[in-house]
């Protein structure tokens, strides 16, 4: 999307299985620098766990924020630039000096899911209202 990159994780690590890294792009970092979250990873935290979260409960998945370290992002950067559109790495870069990131359940592959294929709906923070 416009405002972040989600990379999934493989690996072996038992804690990031069916984990997530919501990372923010530079134009997302700009845009909240000013706000009282102060970062994109923090506003949508609490957005979710505040207002969402009292709609949808336990259902609601406000992730939580993590720290990063530049080396860690320009290293998955070097992967991840290498599958991007062209368009997409030209309209925002990843913030590599941006010390948090949301790490998230998921949703493409829910463990309580009986079938092969899971649909995930994600809300977004600009609708304000529940499709």
């Amino acid at each position: 999307g416009h405002d972040s990159i989600v990379a999934g994780y493989h690996g072996d690590e038992p804690l990031l299985k069916g984990k997530i890294l919501r990372l923010a792009k530079q134009c997302s970092i700009q845009r909240f620098e000013e706000t009282c979250a102060g970062h994109p990873a923090v506003a949508y935290n609490e957005f979710v766990s505040t207002l969402v979260g009292e709609y949808l409960g336990a259902a609601a998945d406000a992730g939580h924020v993590v720290r990063t370290t530049p080396e860690f992002l320009t290293q998955l950067n070097e992967r991840l630039e290498k599958e991007r559109p062209a368009f997409r790495i030209q309209e925002s870069s990843l913030a590599l000096d941006n010390d948090f990131q949301l790490l998230m359940n998921d949703a493409t592959h829910l463990a309580a899911a009986k079938h092969e294929h899971t649909v995930g709906v994600e809300l977004k923070l600009k609708w304000g209202f529940l499709p």
